[in-house]
C-alpha cells in the first residue's frame, strides 16, 4: 500500500508539472515572443458580425481591458494567466462579439469524440496487431509483415482526405462532401464523422502497430524473457506511443480544417488565419491538455498493470539491485569495448550495417533523395507556381524538384539537435536518479504534449516574413528532443541497473561507456518515429500554407486544388506522395537497422 500511495503522489506531481509546463510554454509563445502583443491582439479591423451603431462601446470598452491587461508587468500577467486558463475565462473574441469558452466548449467534445475513438482504434488494434508480429521469430518475415504499416505510416493524413472526399463524396456520392453537420449546429450525424475518423485512424494506425512491435521487443530484451505480456510491451512502447498521440491531433486538426469539423482543431486553424488572439489561445491550451490527459491517463493505467513490477516510470527491474545485477551483469573487463577501442567498434558497426539488405537499400534510397534535394533546384527551368493561386495554378515538375529540399534541410537538422539535447537531458537525469529523473520527465511529457501545428504560431507572431530553415529544425525539434529525453534516460536506467555491480570501482567516464549502446539504442528508438513525423508536420503545415516552403506538401496542395475542378492528374499527385513515402520509409529503416545493429552486437548491455 506504501508504494501504491507513493506512486499515486508521483503521479499527482507529475501532472501539476506538465501542466504547469503547457502553461508556460504557452505564455511565452503568445505573451512574450510577439514584439507587440497588443498590436497581435488587436484586430485592424473587428469581426464580420461587427455593428458600429450597436457594438462601438462594446468593443471600445474590449479594446482598453486588452491594452490594460498587456500593460501590466510580465509576472502579473504569468500569473493571471494561469489563473484565466485554469478556470476556464478565456477572454472574448472581437470577431464573433462573444465569450472564447462558450463556442470553445461547444466544439471541444465534437475534437474529443474525434480523437477519443480514433486513439482508441488505434490503441487496441495496434497492440494486437504489434504483438502478434512481435511473435514472429523470422526476421525476414517480421520486416515482410512490417511493409504495410510501414506504407500506412509513410501516407499523410492528406492523402486519405483526399481521397475520401473525390471519391466517396463527389464520385459515388456515399458520404456528405463535407464531414460535419453545419457550424453553429448542435449534432452531429454518423455520415460525418466517417471521413474524418476514417482518414485520422489510417494515418496513425501503422506507427502504433510498429511501435508496440518495437516495445514488445524491448522489453524482452530488458527483462530477459521470451514469454512476455502484452502489458510489458505496451510498457516498454509508452513514450513512442505518447508521441504517436499528439501526432494524432495533428491529423485531427488537418481533418477538421479539411472537412469543415466544427471542433477545436476547427477554430484553432480559423483563429489563426484571423489572428483571433484569445480564441486561438483557448484552442490551444485545450488541445495541449487533451493530449497531455490522454497521455497521463494511458501510462498510469499501464503501469497499474504491470504485474509485480516496481511502480516506476523507468525499466527498473527489482527492488534489489544488487541480485539482479549479480545474475545478469558481467564484469567489466569482460564487457566488449572499451575508451580505447571505439574506432573498431565503429567499423564492427558499420560492417554489421552492411550485411543487412534492407539497410543497404534504403541508404541508398536516402542518399538519393538527398541529392534530389542539393541538385534539384538548379534543374528547376522556370519558378513555382504564386502561393495563394489555388486550382489555377498549374502543377509544375519544378515544385517535384523543388520539394525535397525543405523536408531533407528540415528534418536532418531537428534529428541531430534532437540526438545532442535529448541524449545530454536524458543521461544528466539517469545520473541524478533519483532526484531529477521524475521531474524531467514530467516536463517532457507536457514538451510532447504541446501541439506541434501551435508551433507554427511562430510564423504568425515573431517570424512574418516565414521560417527559414533553421528556424523551422528548432521549432519541429522541440517535440522530438522531449521524445528522445524520454527515452535517453529509460536506456540509460536499463544499462545502470545491468552494470551496476559489474563495475565497481570503475570511474563514472567508463560506466558512462559501458551505458551508451542501451542509451543509443532507445534513442534510435524514438528518432526513427521523431524524424519522420517531422517530416510529415512540414509536409501538413505546408500544405495548408502554415509555413512557406515550396516543398512536397505544396506541390500537393498545388495538384490537389486543380483536381477538383479538372480531370485527376495522377502525374502530378502521385510524385509528391511517392517522394514522401521513399523519405519517411528510407529514414525509418536506416535508423531501425542501426538500433538492430547495435541490439545484437551489444544484447549483453542493452
Amino acid at each position: 500500500m506504501e508504494r501504491f500511495t507513493w506512486y499515486i503522489l508521483r503521479r499527482f506531481l507529475i501532472l501539476g508539472i506538465g501542466v504547469l509546463v503547457i502553461l508556460t510554454a504557452e505564455f511565452y509563445l503568445f505573451r512574450v515572443l510577439p514584439d507587440d502583443p497588443i498590436r497581435w491582439a488587436l484586430p485592424t479591423f473587428p469581426g464580420p458580425f461587427f455593428d458600429s451603431s450597436v457594438a462601438s462601446d462594446w468593443y471600445r470598452d474590449w479594446s482598453e481591458q486588452v491594452i490594460d491587461m498587456f500593460e501590466q508587468p510580465w509576472y502579473v500577467q504569468y500569473f493571471e494567466f494561469i489563473g484565466d486558463m485554469l478556470t476556464g475565462d478565456f477572454g472574448s473574441s472581437p470577431w464573433s462579439q462573444s465569450d472564447v469558452g462558450d463556442r470553445t466548449y461547444s466544439a471541444m467534445w465534437k475534437t474529443l469524440v474525434l480523437f477519443g475513438v480514433s486513439l482508441s482504434l488505434c490503441i487496441v488494434i495496434g497492440s494486437l496487431a504489434g504483438r502478434a508480429m512481435s511473435r514472429v521469430r523470422s526476421y525476414i518475415t517480421r520486416q515482410a509483415l512490417s511493409i504495410a504499416p510501414l506504407a500506412l505510416f509513410s501516407l499523410p493524413v492528406l492523402a486519405w482526405q483526399w481521397l475520401f472526399s473525390r471519391y466517396l463524396a463527389m464520385e459515388w456520392r456515399l458520404l456528405p462532401l463535407r464531414g460535419s453537420a453545419p457550424i453553429g449546429s448542435s449534432g452531429v450525424d454518423l455520415e460525418h464523422l466517417i471521413m474524418p475518423l476514417a482518414s485520422i485512424f489510417l494515418a496513425s494506425i501503422g506507427a502504433f502497430i510498429l511501435c508496440i512491435k518495437d516495445g514488445q521487443t524491448k522489453a524482452s530484451a530488458a527483462l530477459s524473457s521470451n514469454h512476455l505480456t502484452l502489458r510489458e510491451g505496451l510498457f516498454a512502447a509508452l513514450p513512442n506511443m505518447q508521441f504517436m498521440v499528439a501526432a494524432s491531433l495533428l491529423f485531427v486538426v488537418s481533418a477538421e480544417w479539411w472537412f469543415q469539423f466544427p471542433g477545436l482543431g476547427w477554430y484553432f486553424m480559423e483563429s489563426l488565419y484571423r489572428m483571433d488572439y484569445f480564441q486561438l489561445q483557448a484552442s490551444f491550451f485545450l488541445l495541449a491538455m487533451m493530449v497531455f490527459t490522454a497521455n497521463f491517463a494511458m501510462e498510469t493505467v499501464v503501469t497499474l498493470i504491470r504485474p509485480r513490477r516496481k511502480l516506476d516510470l523507468c525499466l527498473r527491474e527489482d527492488e534489489n539491485r544488487q541480485s539482479a545485477a549479480s545474475e545478469t551483469c558481467v564484469r567489466v573487463n569482460q564487457l566488449p569495448f572499451s575508451f580505447s577501442r571505439i574506432g573498431g567498434i565503429l567499423i564492427r558497426l558499420a560492417r554489421d550495417y552492411l550485411r543487412s539488405p534492407v539497410g543497404v537499400v534504403s541508404l541508398a534510397v536516402f542518399i538519393a533523395i538527398i541529392v534530389l534535394a542539393v541538385v534539384g533546384p538548379w534543374f528547376s527551368s522556370d519558378e513555382a507556381a504564386p502561393i495563394g493561386l489555388g486550382p489555377w495554378a498549374e502543377p509544375s515538375t519544378d515544385l517535384f524538384l523543388d520539394g525535397a529540399t525543405a523536408l531533407v534541410a528540415i528534418s536532418i537538422p531537428a534529428g541531430i539537435l534532437a540526438i545532442i539535447a535529448g541524449m545530454a537531458l536524458g543521461t544528466a537525469a539517469g545520473y541524478s536518479r533519483p532526484y531529477a529523473d521524475g521531474i524531467v520527465m514530467a516536463i517532457m511529457q507536457g514538451l510532447i504534449s504541446i501541439p506541434i501545428i501551435g508551433l507554427v504560431v511562430f510564423r504568425w507572431a515573431i517570424l512574418p516574413h516565414g521560417f527559414g530553415y533553421l528556424e523551422a529544425a528548432l521549432v519541429f525539434s522541440i517535440p522530438v528532443t522531449a521524445l528522445v529525453t524520454l527515452l535517453s534516460l529509460h536506456g540509460f536506467v536499463a544499462a545502470r541497473n545491468r552494470v551496476a555491480v559489474a563495475s565497481k570501482g570503475a570511474s563514472k567516464g567508463a560506466k558512462l561507456m559501458y551505458s551508451l549502446p542501451a542509451t543509443a539504442s532507445w534513442t534510435l528508438s524514438g528518432l526513427k518515429y521523431g524524424m519522420p513525423l517531422t517530416v510529415v508536420t512540414v509536409f501538413v503545415c505546408d500544405f495548408h500554407r502554415l509555413t512557406s516552403f515550396s516543398s512536397w506538401g505544396y506541390a500537393f496542395y498545388i495538384a490537389v486544388s486543380s483536381s477538383f475542378s479538372e480531370p485527376i492528374e495522377w502525374g502530378c499527385i502521385l510524385p509528391p506522395l511517392i517522394g514522401l513515402a521513399l523519405l519517411i520509409g528510407s529514414i525509418f529503416l536506416i535508423l531501425d537497422t542501426i538500433e538492430r545493429v547495435i541490439r545484437t552486437r551489444f544484447s549483453g548491455l542493452v
